[in-house]
């Protein structure tokens, strides 16, 4: 029989309310919600989000006893005291030092928990929403198909629907990842220096950092290029005011990019003085050999324990990016869930066919997606050595790769051809 806590009730009840309010905010202004179709259609993204949620964290709680690392943050939560947000040291800390506050004084148990890193993973997707009807024409019936495989890919698709929302670190940098594209959107979009949005970045980056310096490093490097590419494109009346933006805004951006790296370099074991090409490579090498353990280790996490620098040729290199875009192959589905991860690869297969061909970097924020989606892509195929971690970590990539996919210049969308974008999924 299934029990359930009062906090957990509380939980899931209070959770579509605090979706409703967020989704009204969002989109406010835009005639999203106003029209009756994508109302029905976001009702039943959420729907088809918590039954699929359910069924899975049900799935692998009865039958692993947990979902993720959740036991460890839970636990760790509890015995977690005295450091604050600077203090913390790894991922791990992060997870206890924001779980600590619910866990001590609003009671939360483990469900309350993934009840609420679900509803912050919804909004995420939400967010990541938001900024695609920014690349769209959603009032264009003739996109209407379009459109809305593009925001059930960016809301339901599997790997998104299970990762994005369980308690861990992956919904975390999900969370996080979905500001911070919403705030280097405004900030590239702008023709003025968006100074609260600068901000907001780099508190969002500096948090990132702690939970997965890698990533982060790749995200604000993305976020930088992308900002010098919109720095030389820029035009106004004023010359002296845009000379000065040319010349000191970007030296600010390298400034605080230096610190940000160094201190992302550190994190991910290697020290100033230590800092070369080498370390990097040994670095690399000591995150795949991490992950080389159990049943699922990837053939590169075998293959490398004889000779390590194997990874780093480019047959390697390109049969490892194949392997972490699409891993489970049909020959290594052992059991149901690699099978629902070999039918989300199938889907994925699907829509890099489709319309990878459409790929247009017609502006600096579909630079910013196409720099995040190659940069993560190339680095998390290096360091998953396990198709657990392939899952989970592949996560993070799919939001810059679906808005890179689905983004279109104005003169694309608002001349669109009906029957192309009436074709049928």
């Amino acid at each position: 029989m299934i029990s359930v806590s009062p906090i957990f009730l509380l939980a899931f009840l209070l959770s579509p309310i605090l979706l409703f309010i967020y989704a009204k905010r969002l989109f406010a202004g835009t005639s999203f919600l106003s029209i009756g179709q994508w109302r029905q259609s976001l009702v039943l993204m959420w729907v088809l989000n918590l039954v699929c949620f359910t069924a899975l964290a049900l799935y692998f709680q009865y039958r692993y006893g947990y979902i993720t690392d959740d036991i460890n943050y839970f636990r760790g939560a509890g015995l977690f005291r005295g450091k604050y947000l600077w203090e913390l040291s790894d991922g791990s800390e992060f997870m206890y030092f924001i779980s600590a506050p619910f866990k001590h004084i609003l009671g939360f148990d483990r469900p309350a928990f993934h009840v609420f890193s679900a509803t912050l993973g919804f909004i995420a997707s939400l967010t990541f929403t938001r900024i695609f009807l920014w690349r769209t024409d959603i009032l264009l019936k003739n996109s209407f198909k379009f459109n809305r495989l593009a925001i059930l890919s960016l809301t339901c698709f599997p790997n998104i629907m299970l990762w994005a929302r369980v308690y861990g670190k992956d919904a975390s940098m999900f969370f996080l990842a979905s500001f911070l594209t919403l705030s280097a959107y405004l900030v590239l979009k702008s023709n003025k220096i968006n100074a609260l949005n600068l901000i907001l970045i780099a508190f969002l980056l500096y948090l990132m950092q702690i939970l997965r310096p890698h990533v982060a490093g790749v995200l604000g490097l993305a976020f930088i290029l992308a900002y010098f590419y919109k720095m030389l494109q820029f035009k106004t009346r004023n010359a002296g005011f845009g000379a000065i933006l040319k010349f000191y805004v970007p030296a600010i951006l390298i400034f605080i990019a230096f610190i940000f790296i160094s201190s992302s370099i550190r994190r991910l074991g290697i020290e100033k003085e230590e800092f070369s090409s080498e370390a990097v490579k040994q670095s690399i090498v000591s995150a795949v050999r991490m992950g080389a353990y159990g049943g699922s280790a990837t053939e590169l996490a075998s293959e490398m324990k004889d000779n390590p620098d194997i990874i780093f040729s480019p047959p390697i290199v390109v049969r490892n990016i194949f392997n972490f875009l699409f891993e489970p192959l049909p020959w290594h589905v052992r059991g149901g869930a690699d099978f629902m991860a070999f039918l989300s690869n199938v889907l994925l297969f699907y829509l890099l066919y489709k319309y990878a061909r459409r790929i247009r970097l017609f502006d600096e924020v579909q630079i910013f997606f196409f720099l995040s989606t190659l940069g993560l892509t190339v680095l998390l195929s290096f360091i998953s050595g396990n198709v657990g971690l392939i899952l989970r970590q592949k996560t993070i990539v799919l939001p810059f790769l679906f808005l890179l996919l689905f983004s279109r210049p104005p003169e694309e969308y608002k001349t669109a051809a009906p029957d192309e974008e009436n074709e049928t999924p």
